[in-house]
């Protein structure tokens, strides 16, 4: 017996695997040390959260906001805005909604590795030997995971949303 699949169900089902894969990967990205910084011979390990309160607490609030929208904001929004778009796929309501939430998310995707990206310009900043260091740690390997994997997903359903414009 053969069980028939529709590309579009194919569509939904991988783009729901990466969401899910990027929900389950996202909750150890903001509990674990983000980066590890050395300085005077003090290790210090810090999550996400800690350093959007370092950042806040030392004056630099507009970086604070930035880090906290790009780093917690930004990620739920495209995490719950993707399991939306499956979702009322796959009951095939709210077109119009789903195709806008869609191309929002595409377009705030180039945004998501944006914390990433500030991490390794402070590894390349802060080298100075032995006296300061700073490393990525697990979460933001894990974070980076995150992005891709929602990469994937938004690029799956836009293939799906493709398929059903095609007459």
């Amino acid at each position: 017996m053969k069980i028939d699949i529709s590309n579009t169900d194919h569509y939904l089902v991988r783009a729901l695997s990466f969401t899910v894969a990027a929900i389950f990967l996202y909750i150890p990205a903001n509990l674990y040390p983000f980066m590890t910084m050395k300085y005077a011979g003090q290790y210090q390990k810090t999550t996400i959260w800690d350093g959007i309160k370092s950042l806040y607490e030392g004056g630099m609030w507009g970086t604070a906001t930035i880090v906290f929208m790009a780093s917690i904001i930004i990620p739920v929004f495209k995490l719950l805005s993707l399991f939306f778009i499956i979702t009322t796929e796959y009951f095939n309501i709210a077109f119009n909604t789903r195709t806008s939430l869609l191309a929002l998310v595409d377009f705030i995707g180039r945004w998501s590795m944006l914390d990433v990206f500030l991490v390794s310009i402070m590894v390349g900043l802060i080298k100075f030997g032995d006296f300061a260091t700073v490393s990525a740690d697990i979460a933001s390997y894990l974070l980076g995971v995150v992005v891709i994997f929602t990469m994937l997903a938004s690029a799956s359903l836009s293939e799906c949303h493709e398929e059903e414009s095609i007459p």
